[in-house]
């Protein structure tokens, strides 16, 4: 064991300086582009980290509560949380259904309007007709 941690020593000791080494080698142009080179591999991993961070974060909080022997709590806890996405989903559905009946009553009313002034209409020209063979 003892060989494998000075191997892992000298390695990180020479990985070191070739890294110094490279810095004295690189020259301007070089540098900038291992800058570029840097942040744009720290921008695909943070990219990557929101994308999928709340699946990551689902993943290793299952392997907590079951890791540290608390598959109950995890159970219920996975339980409260699907019953208040459903509440959450039956309460849109009940939301835009009520939307969708306010809007019918809106146009039954105006139908109801619409026919009251049709049968008012159709009376005046009763009378007219009438008057007018008299």
């Amino acid at each position: 064991m003892s060989d494998k941690k000075e191997l892992l020593v000298k390695l990180k000791g020479l990985e070191s300086s070739l890294k110094k080494s490279n810095a004295v080698m690189c020259d301007a142009e070089c540098q900038n582009n291992n800058k570029k080179r840097v942040l744009y591999d720290s921008y695909l991993k943070a990219k990557s980290n929101y994308e999928n961070g709340a699946k990551n974060y689902r993943r290793k909080e299952k392997e907590f509560y079951i890791g540290t022997n608390q598959r109950s709590y995890y159970n219920t806890l996975q339980e409260n949380r699907a019953k208040e996405s459903i509440t959450e989903y039956m309460n849109n559905i009940e939301k835009m259904f009520n939307e969708d009946i306010d809007r019918l009553n809106i146009y039954l009313n105006f139908y109801k309007s619409q026919l009251t002034y049709k049968h008012n209409f159709d009376d005046l020209k009763d009378h007219y007709v009438e008057k007018k063979k008299i």
